[in-house]
């Protein structure tokens, strides 16, 4: 019946309830409930389902009050049958503050508990489920901001230049993640598009000597540039509105056939 029941539109759950046999009394209740689901008080009536029914209003808008005084935001829907098969009485819904997603949910499972473990047992809980708290909180987390704007991986060899290569960056207002190779390359390219930094080089002897840079852009092309331009490439590259990213090749060659 419970499934049937939260199934099925608010306003035809009475009409269900009178066909499963529902007392008048108990439909009255349901019509009010229906008609206004945050409801305060329900009238005064007699025994059996109408009076357990006003009974669990009235703890729902106790506990709504409790936790209210505690600073808890908290709301009552005496329509919304979440889990109802499981509860007793009251239920929870645990909702994030500003899009209302569910976290979890709680309750009272005496009736539930006591049919699987045949004995005589109160039980509370509630649970909030930590993968769609992971999920949720990836949904809302803002962009990664960028560690740096360019990234110079130098060989042990190749650190004194790198560091010069750095400075000179650096001077010129451009912000650098310089680091030692000292594990496969891959894993350290990683590491870069975890940090969000979309341009990177790597310095040994052959850079050294040569004087020309390999860039390997976001869009994972590489663009040959002379250590002497480096600082105004890098600065151009600002200005990409590409979805490929700021530094990808159609901007790197504009750069570079313009000198």
């Amino acid at each position: 019946m419970v499934n049937d029941l939260r199934g099925t539109e608010r306003h035809r759950r009475a009409d269900m309830l009178r066909e499963y046999g529902a007392s008048p009394e108990l439909l009255g209740l349901i019509e009010l409930i229906t008609a206004d689901p945050k409801i305060q008080e329900l009238p005064a009536v007699g025994g059996g389902a109408a009076s357990a029914m006003a009974d669990a209003v009235r703890s729902c808008h106790d506990l709504a009050s409790g936790l209210d005084g505690d600073g808890v935001d908290i709301t009552v829907d005496l329509g919304l049958l979440h889990a109802s098969e499981f509860h007793d009485t009251t239920a929870l819904l645990f909702r994030t503050a500003n899009d209302h997603q569910v976290l979890g949910d709680g309750g009272t499972y005496g009736l539930f508990a006591r049919t699987f473990l045949q004995a005589d047992i109160g039980v509370q809980c509630a649970v909030v489920g930590l993968e769609r708290l992971a999920d949720i909180l990836s949904e809302s987390r803002p962009p990664i901001s960028s560690a740096a704007e360019f990234a110079i991986l130098a060989h042990a060899g190749a650190r004194r230049g790198a560091s010069v290569i750095c400075d000179r960056l650096r001077g010129a207002g451009i912000s650098v993640w310089d680091q030692t190779i000292s594990r496969p390359l891959r894993q350290h390219l990683r590491d870069l598009a975890a940090l969000g930094i979309s341009a990177s080089t790597i310095i040994g002897d052959r850079e050294r000597d040569a004087q020309v840079l390999q860039i390997r852009c976001s869009d994972g092309s590489m663009v040959p540039v002379p250590i002497g331009d480096l600082p105004p490439w890098l600065m151009a590259g600002r200005g990409s509105d590409s979805p490929r990213g700021r530094f990808s090749q159609p901007r790197a060659a504009e750069v570079a056939g313009a000198g």
